[in-house]
């Protein structure tokens, strides 16, 4: 069975409506909810009930979102962990937050790192705190920082995508120069992870259901690399924390066999690279795959017959087992090639 979804961006929100996101949106979640409810609203009146969602690059589940529910600390999660090292979020008003700068130059010593415990000491995960505090005695419905929806799913990036955002490139060649450097730094991610999971999960009391881990960068790094610097920390998350749901940019087909090893994988999320037939050879025909049509398909411009071809292909490599098919929507995709695949509108599929 396949399902489809999409998301518009905040760049295509900018171009098409002139809505902006400025740093206060990150920060005021009432300020917050109000421009996402007037999204919503612009949304329903050009699209209808069957619209794309305005969601966290599909991190949001439709079936768990509810329009009133206030998202406090809804940052991407290695924008937060840079911050509580240093880093400085900036707010382009038409696109998406980032940091100011690399928090941390070259791999460090995990003696110079704040010990993971010590974050929710923070400033800013305090003044987090406090809110949802005051939120929950008012009986606002919230959702805390490292969720998205009132699924349980937590969300967090993955090990060596955040080794890259919080320390800069030259980690890549520390897997080489300096292995055990890299493999402590990865330990004290993972660490991190889990505190601050745990405490935002605690403090609203949230079952965590599952844990979306955005490896995006993992595909860069051959299966050895993979095995020694990801998945154990994948495994421990896995197993300390919740079943994942796991996101790889692009063609992750040299790494299956290693991921298949990691424990209470639910879904795998993957690139449009990535052969769903060998998906369905390594991880069976039961696991849950996530995919995104190639970007060059989605273009403005782009042939309607290769991007229905590649739907049929996928479906019959599918075989029929759980699938979704979803998209982001940014600036300079067809919108009317993104709707033919989210209502499955090409004839075959």
């Amino acid at each position: 069975m396949i399902k489809t979804d999409a998301s518009v961006s905040r760049g295509w929100l900018n171009r098409e409506a002139g809505f902006t996101f400025p740093g206060e949106y990150y920060f005021d979640s009432g300020k917050r909810l109000e421009t996402d409810s007037a999204v919503r609203q612009y949304l329903m009146k050009r699209f209808g009930s069957d619209r794309p969602g305005f969601r966290e690059s599909n991190l949001v589940q439709p079936e768990f979102e509810q329009p009133g529910d206030r998202l406090i600390g809804g940052i991407q999660p290695n924008l937060i962990l840079g911050m509580l090292l240093g880093a400085e979020l900036t707010a382009p008003p038409h696109l998406d937050p980032d940091l100011d700068r690399i928090p941390l130059e070259g791999t460090p010593d995990t003696a110079d790192l704040p010990d993971p415990e010590s974050l929710t000491d923070h400033p800013l995960i305090k003044q987090w705190t406090e809110e949802l505090k005051r939120a929950g005695e008012s009986g606002l419905p919230v959702i805390p920082p490292f969720f998205w929806d009132r699924s349980g799913r937590a969300t967090i990036h993955g090990i060596v995508t955040t080794s890259l955002k919080l320390a800069g490139e030259g980690v890549m060649l520390d897997f080489v120069l300096q292995p055990e450097k890299v493999l402590a730094f990865h330990d004290w991610i993972t660490r991190a992870w889990i505190v601050l999971i745990r405490h935002f999960a605690d403090l609203v009391s949230f079952p965590v259901t599952a844990l979306h881990v955005g490896e995006c960068s993992g595909t860069m790094v051959s299966e050895s690399d993979y095995r020694q610097f990801i998945l154990p920390y994948l495994s421990r998350l896995s197993e300390e924390i919740a079943p994942l749901r796991l996101h790889h940019c692009g063609n992750c087909d040299h790494l299956l066999p290693a991921i298949a090893e990691i424990p209470r994988l639910a879904v795998l999320d993957t690139g449009s690279g990535a052969s769903v037939a060998k998906i369905r050879e390594i991880l069976g025909a039961d696991r849950e795959i996530h995919i995104a049509p190639p970007v060059e398909m989605l273009l403005e411009g782009a042939s309607e017959e290769a991007l229905a071809a590649w739907c049929r292909q996928t479906e019959e490599e599918n075989r029929k087992g759980p699938m979704m098919i979803a998209m982001h929507i940014e600036p300079g995709y067809s919108l009317d090639l993104c709707l033919k695949v989210l209502n499955r509108s090409f004839s075959g599929t």
